[in-house]
C-alpha cells in the first residue's frame, strides 16, 4: 500500500470533553497511583487530574478516525495499520477535575521509514478561556504503507533524544504488572483496543497473548519519577517524551532505569528507559521535564 504526504496539515473535527472527579481518580487508580493530589478532596487546594490523563482524553480522536477525520479522505486502511511509535506531551498547566476542554488534532508530519511511513499527529487541548492546557504529539508507524514522496512537516517535531553519553544509571526500580492490569487500564481509562484484553484477537495478529498498553507503561514510569524527583507535585510536570519499542506482557515485570538527571533553564530533566522482562527496551529515549 502507498500513501502521499499531502495529508500533512489536515485537521480533525474538534472534540469537547467534560472532566469529572470520578474520571480523573479512575485514571490514577488504573496506574496504582495513590498520590493525594488525585484523591484527597479535603486538601485546601482540592484535587487535580493526573497529567497523563491527557492520553485518555485524546484517544477518541485516534480511535474513531472515521468520525473525527472523516472529511479528510485519509485512507482508513492505512490508519488501521498504525502502531504507536513515539509520544511527547507538553503541559502548560495542571488540569482541574471538573473543567471542560476542547481538543483538536492536526497531522503535522509524514516521513518515510524502513517499515512504512511515520506519521505525527498534534493534539492541542484548550480550556474555556481559550488558553492552551496541553499539547500531545503522537508518532505512529503505518506498517507496510510506503510513502511515495520525500515527506512533509508543518510543525516542529523534534526527534527522540538519547541520554547523554558517559552518564551512569542514577537509580532503578522494578514494577510488577498484574495479570489483569490491562483490563483495569482499559476499564478505568476507556482506552479500549482488543489487543490488550482479547486472547483471540492478540493471537489473530500474531502475538502469543494480549499486551499491556504503551501509555500505561509510560504512565507507570511518570508515576515513579514524579513521586521521587518531583515531590509528587503534578503541577511541576512540564514535558514527557519517549519511544515505544518492545512489548510488555501482563503478569510480568518492568524495570524503570533513570539514566541521567540534569538541570537546565529552571527545569530538572530526567532521562529514563523502561526494560521489559526479557531485557528489551519497552520505552527508549525517555525524558521527563520538571519545574525546579
Amino acid at each position: 500500500m502507498e500513501i502521499e504526504s499531502r495529508y500533512v496539515g489536515t485537521r480533525s473535527q474538534p472534540l469537547t470533553v467534560a472532566l469529572s472527579p470520578r474520571q480523573t481518580m479512575n485514571y490514577a487508580a488504573a496506574l496504582g497511583d495513590g498520590n493525594p493530589h488525585y484523591f484527597d478532596d479535603t486538601r485546601a487546594a482540592g484535587i487535580c487530574a493526573p497529567p497523563m490523563l491527557a492520553v485518555a482524553l485524546t484517544w477518541p480522536l485516534s480511535s474513531r478516525f472515521d468520525v473525527y477525520w472523516g472529511d479528510s479522505d485519509f485512507p482508513v486502511e492505512a490508519q488501521q495499520r498504525q502502531v504507536h511509535y513515539n509520544e511527547r506531551i507538553l503541559w502548560d498547566r495542571a488540569m482541574a477535575p471538573d473543567e471542560t476542554l476542547t481538543i483538536q488534532g492536526e497531522i503535522v508530519a509524514m516521513t518515510p521509514h524502513p517499515g512504512g511511513t511515520e506519521i505525527t499527529i498534534r493534539y492541542e487541548a484548550t480550556g474555556r478561556d481559550g488558553g492552551r492546557v496541553f499539547t500531545e504529539y503522537i508518532g505512529g508507524l503505518l506498517r507496510n504503507v510506503a510513502l511515495v514522496d520525500e515527506g512533509r512537516f508543518s510543525d516542529e517535531v523534534p526527534p527522540p533524544i538519547a541520554s547523554p553519553e558517559g552518564d551512569t544509571e542514577q537509580w532503578s526500580t522494578s514494577i510488577g504488572i498484574d495479570p489483569l492490569a490491562a483490563h483495569l487500564y482499559d476499564g478505568c481509562t476507556e482506552i479500549v483496543f482488543p489487543i490488550h484484553t482479547s486472547v483471540a484477537f492478540a493471537r489473530q495478529v500474531g502475538l502469543p497473548d494480549p499486551i499491556y498498553h504503551g501509555t500505561a507503561t509510560l504512565g507507570l514510569a511518570v508515576r515513579e519519577i514524579l513521586n521521587r524527583e518531583g515531590g509528587g507535585d503534578p503541577a511541576r510536570l512540564r514535558e514527557v517524551r519517549g519511544g515505544f519499542r518492545g512489548m510488555v506482557m501482563p503478569g510480568s515485570s518492568i524495570t524503570l532505569r533513570v539514566n541521567a538527571i540534569h538541570g537546565h533553564e529552571g527545569q530538572k530533566i530526567v532521562h529514563f528507559s523502561v526494560v521489559n522482562s526479557e531485557g528489551a527496551d519497552a520505552i527508549r529515549n525517555g525524558r521527563v521535564h520538571l519545574d525546579i
